[in-house]
């Protein structure tokens, strides 16, 4: 990797959900970060946003899910098979 692929590289955040939880209820990032979502548990989980815009595709007991949040705002995202107990927060300044 050389100096200009490091600085065109997004940073990532990795967080983690299990059964019936994301590990944190709200994140809060930058501009321009990849949140990576990883899970391994009982239960089948998706990632989802809101409204639907973007997320996993399945319900699967492990796997991973990537976004980049190109701009600012509030998004929720939730588990499609845990609506109500498993919602997360991301702020991006």
């Amino acid at each position: 990797m050389t100096i200009a692929d490091a600085a065109t590289k997004p940073p990532v955040k990795v967080t983690h959900l299990s059964d019936d939880f994301f590990n944190k209820g709200k994140l809060t990032i930058k501009k321009g970060t990849v949140v990576n979502w990883k899970w391994s548990s009982k239960h089948r989980h998706t990632v989802t946003e809101y409204n639907g815009r973007w997320g996993s595709k399945g319900e699967t007991k492990s796997g991973n899910f990537k976004h980049r949040f190109k701009t600012k705002g509030t998004w929720t995202v939730y588990c499609l098979v845990h609506p109500v107990e498993m919602r997360q927060k991301i702020v991006v300044k």
